[in-house]
């Protein structure tokens, strides 16, 4: 564990900060260079706060939202042989709290075969990932062989912190919930290559695995990001207040937007916009930007990627797909990966 990294331990749960800047800096500049893009976005790092976190956990209660229900089941159905995959002594960093039910699937897993495994969630928010690492420590309360902590950061803090201490310990990462797909496909080949071809030893060279839905049932698709309960939306906009937030004013009034979520069949991606519902000038800072009456601003997509594309986002990164495992439908997929120059044997 880097030594730099601030930390604090409450109800003996080690949580460190490992990002490089205050994130509302970041995000700052992330929501001006969106909005001089060609094609208008925000940074849908924006809907991951706590409100967007509370929300976002309703929506996967939901029964319009199958991604969930399918992940789970290809979960419980090969547990065993997806953790087979992970050795004894290796660290185990999942890429987002989690969903506290799979990741106490995976963890259990770990100790009924006894295997010493030092589990890390990662989280831009630290409440979030407080809750979520006490709750998990309470689904575990006799864990012997699985130690649980977090790191406060984004992607990038953690690639960097990697690259900073040193990869002196065989690691895995965990990427569920299809978020690899809330990338374009070439910036996931860009995170994928980040990720797993930080400089280790032969011996140590990195994990992942990842979760990708590839489902092209549009009707499915629409209904589950796009509830009829309006949650859907409710979660979009949120990200709106949070910009507000960051950059000190309303500066998007939520009343003068409107949603809309499209499938774009070229791209196999749901996309979610803003749209403003007139004419209206932003002003941040010393930078104006115009939008036109009806100009949609991008908030967050999700591609729907079957097997071929998994394959070809790999072989961009320089990634070779081990093994997967898919749901009865062949829809839902784990994919476990690493970098293509290393012998495959685990």
């Amino acid at each position: 564990m880097d030594s730099d990294a601030d930390s604090s331990n409450t109800q003996a749960t080690q949580i460190f900060n490992i990002r490089k800047c205050a994130s509302h800096i970041d995000l700052y500049h992330q929501i001006l260079t969106g909005l001089r893009a060609d094609i208008k976005q925000l940074p849908s790092l924006l809907l991951w706060n706590d409100r967007g976190l509370e929300l976002f956990s309703r929506i996967l209660n939901s029964d319009e939202y199958y991604p969930r229900s399918r992940e789970r089941q290809l979960l419980q159905t090969h547990i065993h042989d997806i953790t087979r995959s992970i050795s004894s002594g290796e660290r185990l960093i999942e890429l987002g709290a989690g969903n506290l039910h799979k990741t106490a699937s995976v963890l259990r897993s770990f100790e009924q075969t006894r295997k010493h495994v030092d589990y890390f969630a990662l989280d831009v928010s630290h409440a979030a990932l407080q809750s979520s690492i006490t709750e998990l420590k309470a689904q575990l309360p006799f864990a012997s062989y699985v130690t649980i902590s977090g790191l406060i950061g984004s992607y990038d803090d953690c690639i960097s912190w990697l690259k900073q201490s040193g990869a002196t310990v065989k690691t895995t990462f965990l990427w569920l919930g299809n978020s690899i797909a809330n990338f374009e496909p070439e910036e996931a080949s860009r995170l994928l290559a980040d990720f797993l071809h930080v400089e280790t030893a032969p011996s140590h060279s990195p994990k992942m695995i990842i979760a990708v839905d590839g489902c092209q049932s549009v009707d499915q698709i629409l209904n589950a990001y796009d509830m009829p309960n309006k949650l859907s939306r409710e979660f979009v906009f949120n990200g709106l207040s949070h910009a507000n937030e960051i950059l000190g004013s309303e500066v998007l009034n939520p009343q003068h937007w409107t949603f809309v979520g499209k499938w774009n069949p070229l791209k196999s991606m749901h996309e979610s916009f803003y749209v403003a519902k007139r004419e209206m000038t932003l002003d941040i800072g010393d930078n104006r930007f115009h939008v036109g009456a009806g100009e949609k601003v991008r908030a967050i997509t999700s591609g729907k990627w079957p097997k071929a594309k998994v394959a070809s986002i790999c072989q961009a990164a320089g990634i070779k797909v081990l093994k997967d495992w898919s749901d009865e439908e062949g829809s839902y997929g784990l994919y476990l990966l690493r970098q293509d120059n290393f012998p495959t044997l685990l």
